[in-house]
């Protein structure tokens, strides 16, 4: 049997999501937030998603990820389509889900390595 070494450099995995606050390692958030396996950039406002524009989301630009996963509350909703456009035209695939499936998708892509970034919003 052959041992790989598991380089997985994720160190922001969320351990749990129930409505209203998000655990990552030992730290509870309960405001909107965005994760990258590295950083993390909590009281993400708006606080709905209804609010949300293009100019909230210039930092998600600034991260570069290849992977951008909206997690949008209790529901899915889908964005306005200039929001997805911003991020699509700089090469950033977009995932729209309820937060607790996106909390899930976020740790399986972050394990893997992959270059991911989550906005979590919570309500």
């Amino acid at each position: 049997m052959n041992l790989e070494l598991d380089e997985n450099n994720a160190v922001n995995l969320i351990k749990a999501y129930a409505p209203g606050k998000i655990i990552v390692r030992d730290t509870t958030y309960t405001d909107n937030l965005i994760i990258t396996p590295t950083r993390i950039l909590p009281h993400f406002e708006p606080a709905h998603w209804q609010a949300l524009t293009s100019a909230h989301l210039q930092c998600v630009l600034e991260l570069k990820p290849r992977i951008f996963i909206l997690g949008t509350g209790e529901k899915t909703v889908y964005i306005k389509p200039e929001i997805y456009g911003a991020l699509l035209n700089a090469g950033i695939g977009v995932e729209t889900m309820n937060t607790h499936a996106a909390c899930r998708t976020y740790n399986a892509l972050a394990a893997e390595n992959r270059d991911v970034a989550a906005l979590l919003m919570l309500s």
